[in-house]
């Protein structure tokens, strides 16, 4: 098995052919027998782009680091065959450097393939394990970012089936959330550990420093795993509004008869982004109107931008606002600026950091 550390230790070593560029990059893809999913149709893929790349370290770059996810980091998949259409298909997608999912890298590692999994039914499938695997995940844990593998696979596939028919009981079934209102069940989530990083851990025995109602979601953490300063996440407050937007419009769409969660999902959606628009802009003295990193409902707020998305530069890329909007434009410049304390520049290159990679 190509674990994440034996693949660690594969990308060390140079791997021949060279690339013949003035770089001479190395073929870094494990050998065929050891690559995790093989896509006869990415293959083509691969082959057609590079064959259109003059630049021979440029096509070797894009040949080793395109197929990257499905050759290292399917870690267990069950039920893709084509013909399998009487199981469910599940997809173990770990993260590349550590042997576990995260629902967020799983699902943005494989979106790099979806214009092609009509063409191809065991990708398709791999695409549809991996959403029923994030949905079981989400309904083990819903605080959780990230899981380990399950003992069996096929058992998870199986689990609720056999839970049923041994117990005549449908007592998974039983919602964690108001059937009526369709509001969550009420918790009071905490999340507190012993650790010598501060970054590991929330104020105020676990529970985040205080905030006022905004319309906003509070977060505990950062994508980057990083604990927040203020739980009004922006970058993840507007990712959240357009999912939901998304979200109701599938419902409308949808066979399903749910136009009255579609509703409050097109409510939710609007609410958040109302909230972002009144507490998460500030003024700033050199760029003018500009989206803060952070806030607490209070009139703190915090300036930063990290690399992980979603972040204040993402904005655009996730559907939030149209890339020549004048506060995205400012925030972009403050982003690129020293005004950012995340924001690196020197003789080689420069770009963004953040507190979990640092900026040098």
């Amino acid at each position: 098995m190509l674990t994440a550390n034996i693949f660690f230790s594969f990308s060390k070593v140079f791997h021949q052919p060279g690339s013949g560029g003035v770089l001479n990059l190395p073929f870094q893809r494990p050998i065929e027998s050891c690559r995790k999913f093989t896509s006869q149709v990415i293959e083509s893929v691969i082959s057609n782009i590079t064959s259109k790349i003059v630049n021979l370290d440029l096509a070797r770059l894009f040949a080793n680091a395109y197929p990257n996810t499905l050759d290292t980091t399917i870690q267990s998949t069950t039920c893709l065959d084509p013909s399998a259409d009487d199981c469910l298909p599940l997809s173990f997608v770990i993260t590349g450097d550590i042997n576990a999912m995260w629902l967020r890298d799983s699902a943005n590692q494989l979106m790099a393939y979806v214009d092609y999994i009509q063409h191809d039914i065991r990708l398709k499938k791999l695409f549809l394990g991996t959403i029923y695997l994030q949905a079981n995940f989400i309904n083990i844990d819903p605080y959780s970012n990230a899981f380990n593998q399950p003992q069996s696979m096929e058992a998870l596939a199986n689990g609720t089936l056999s839970y049923r028919d041994l117990t005549q009981s449908e007592s998974e079934q039983e919602p964690t959330f108001n059937l009526t209102s369709g509001e969550p069940l009420e918790t009071d989530y905490e999340f507190k550990q012993t650790t010598d990083r501060p970054t590991e851990n929330q104020f105020i025995d676990g529970r985040g420093q205080p905030v006022a109602y905004t319309g906003m979601v509070k977060s505990l953490f950062r994508p980057s795993d990083d604990a927040t300063v203020f739980t009004y996440f922006i970058p993840g407050n507007a990712m959240m509004s357009v999912e939901l937007n998304h979200l109701s419009e599938m419902l409308v769409s949808s066979r399903l008869n749910k136009t009255e969660m579609a509703n409050e999902a097109a409510r939710l959606s609007k609410e958040i982004r109302d909230g972002i628009y009144a507490h998460g802009i500030i003024n700033h003295t050199t760029f003018g109107q500009v989206f803060a990193y952070e806030v607490d409902g209070y009139g703190s707020s915090l300036i930063m931008d990290d690399a992980n998305v979603p972040s204040l530069l993402s904005l655009s890329l996730i559907g939030f606002l149209e890339q020549n909007d004048t506060i995205y434009q400012n925030t972009r410049r403050l982003v690129w600026s020293k005004h950012n304390p995340y924001f690196f520049s020197g003789p080689r290159g420069s770009g963004i950091g953040g507190p979990h990679v640092r900026r040098w």
